[in-house]
């Protein structure tokens, strides 16, 4: 789905624990249906007892391979019985290692070698780096 994107960019696997322990998740890639990247997140419950079984995996993934047309629309909640409760954090609110400044999200971007969706990003309306740092999964 990322096109062998470093999914962590340039964060040492310290960091990455340390992120992820603090509820942190990777967003969508580029053209990942949002059924798809909502079971993604569903996976990546910390408490494992709030992950899918394999078994319901292998469903909702035959259901979505029998009916691609329902990929391209925004799921809906509560159908699979997944807990997925936590996934509006907001990026700010993550405490994490110092990083360099940046003035733009083009440059940040630029830096983290994505600068080829500065364009989507604008398009999006996150023209700013606080609207990034505010975004959330959804």
């Amino acid at each position: 789905m990322s096109y062998g994107e470093r999914p962590y960019w340039d964060m040492s696997n310290q960091d990455v624990i340390k992120a992820v322990e603090e509820g942190f998740r990777l967003s969508a890639p580029m053209n990942c249906p949002s059924r798809l990247h909502q079971l993604m997140l569903e996976c990546w419950q910390k408490e494992r007892t709030d992950r899918p079984k394999f078994a319901q995996i292998l469903s909702i993934l035959n259901k979505m391979g029998r009916n691609p047309e329902n990929l391209k629309s925004t799921p809906k909640r509560g159908g699979s019985g997944i807990c997925t409760s936590n996934l509006h954090i907001p990026l700010l609110d993550q405490s994490f290692p110092a990083f360099p400044s940046f003035d733009s999200v083009g440059e940040w971007l630029d830096a983290i070698d994505m600068g080829r969706y500065k364009d989507n990003f604008t398009a999006a309306g996150y023209c700013y780096l606080e609207s990034v740092a505010r975004m959330t999964v959804q």
